[in-house]
């Protein structure tokens, strides 16, 4: 079969499974800072909570077949969910479509000393490691934007797949370092210059680590033009008028940030 086939065979496979990991993401996102088990338990509805059935948790086709409301009690169901699901399976699309073989595969760079690990398995341990940070970091931002914590566990499955992929491309461990030295040097910079709106100093360390982290994983070229699209929203958000309104802006950032920088992964 032709290398197309299997290139559109990648990526319908990585977007389907994708919509499921965007699915199970929004339970992460609703439990772990409530301190809900996300192992257990049959999936609910926050309105009501009624529990949900498998018709009700089809990624995005359940939410436009009960037009954007819980079957049970009517409540409008918010569209972040079925959004969520629809950008974690496109960001599992990319990858698995053209990092699974062909001239832009991590195995192209794969370096000599892993010559005996075959390139299929090679690219799949760094799609995995990517992905695995990309869910992990999407998820931290997410609680954040909620004006929420964190659950600290969860930077341990960001790190993981950071430290994973460093492993596997040795060759770029400067850039991904210089990566996290640079977002924590703009995060100070905000700081410094009082650029960020009022919140409390346990936020303002989480958001400090997983940006670091997201610079980690990510990497300097990736990084550069998303850190510096933040401290242009943060001037803005600085002359806003309103302090909600700032606050609000910065929060957007963070979830922005993550999603900007997954796609630069896959072409920088």
């Amino acid at each position: 079969m032709s290398d197309l086939f299997w290139i559109l065979y990648r990526i319908v496979f990585g977007a389907l499974f994708g919509l499921l990991i965007g699915s199970f993401l929004n339970v992460c996102i609703y439990r772990l800072p409530r301190h809900e088990t996300i192992v257990r338990g049959h999936s609910y509805c926050p309105g009501c909570h009624h529990e949900l059935t498998g018709a009700d948790l089809v990624p995005i086709f359940s939410y436009l077949f009960l037009r954007g409301r819980c079957r049970y009690c009517a409540q409008p169901i918010s569209p972040r969910y079925a959004r969520i699901e629809s950008v974690t399976g496109v960001i599992f699309a990319l990858p698995a479509g053209f990092w699974g073989g062909g001239p832009f595969a991590p195995a192209a760079d794969k370096p000599a000393w892993l010559a005996i690990l075959p390139d299929p398995g090679y690219n799949a341990l760094v799609i995995v490691g990517v992905l695995a940070a990309f869910c992990a970091l999407l998820v931290w931002a997410m609680i954040l934007f909620d004006e929420q914590l964190p659950p600290r566990a969860l930077y341990g499955f960001i790190l993981v797949p950071a430290l994973l992929r460093l492993a596997l491309q040795p060759d770029r461990i400067l850039l991904h370092l210089a990566g996290a030295a640079f977002a924590a040097a703009v995060w100070w910079l905000l700081e410094t210059l009082r650029l960020l709106p009022e919140i409390d100093r346990s936020r303002r360390r989480h958001v400090f680590f997983g940006l670091a982290l997201l610079g980690l994983t990510g990497g300097l070229i990736a990084l550069q033009p998303v850190m510096a699209a933040m401290l242009v929203a943060s001037v803005l958000a600085l002359l806003a008028k309103k302090p909600e309104h700032a606050s609000r802006l910065v929060h957007l950032l963070l979830p922005a940030a993550v999603l900007a920088s997954a796609v630069l992964w896959l072409f920088l």
